[in-house]
């Protein structure tokens, strides 16, 4: 385990809402993924938001958790809380990115088998986060205008 004390931190208003909200009582910052936090404008508000890597004390699971640099909400996403089909653990991560590309290609499953039988083309207007496994498959996280998404993305 790592203490946020070793992790070269870019942002001291991100890391004072995190002790202000009282979050370093349920979880700390790691270093499990490189670089350990992402900066963007994830929420399109014109101000650079930022993403760290977690993990939950109690339960010891991998997550990320998003600041938003003009808000006092934060989004944990993993680290125990379940996050859309992703999961409420991160740990099979293995690399994650800002994704900056002006659109993805989400996997389309069919309903019944659960099998991906084609894709379609997403428009995104602002940065994303993309994790990725160890052969490529994940997922890119997306501020939808309202909550934080996945479009899932690979094979």
């Amino acid at each position: 385990m790592s203490s946020y004390a070793q992790i070269d931190l870019p942002y001291k208003w991100a890391m004072g809402k995190f002790y202000r909200v009282g979050l370093d009582k349920l979880y700390q910052i790691d270093n499990y993924l490189k670089p350990t936090a992402l900066q963007a404008d994830f929420n399109g508000d014109g101000e650079v938001d930022i993403a760290f890597v977690i993990f939950e004390k109690a339960s010891q699971k991998k997550g990320i958790i998003i600041f938003h640099a003009n808000a006092d909400t934060y989004f944990i996403l993993g680290a125990g809380q379940a996050f859309q089909e992703v999961g409420d653990d991160f740990t099979w991560t293995s690399k994650w990115a800002l994704y900056k590309k002006a659109s993805a290609h989400q996997a389309v499953f069919d309903k019944k088998t659960g099998d991906i039988i084609g894709t379609k083309k997403v428009k995104l207007i602002h940065p994303g986060i993309q994790i990725l496994d160890e052969g490529g498959d994940g997922c890119i996280i997306y501020w939808d205008g309202i909550k934080y998404i996945s479009i899932h993305h690979g094979e």
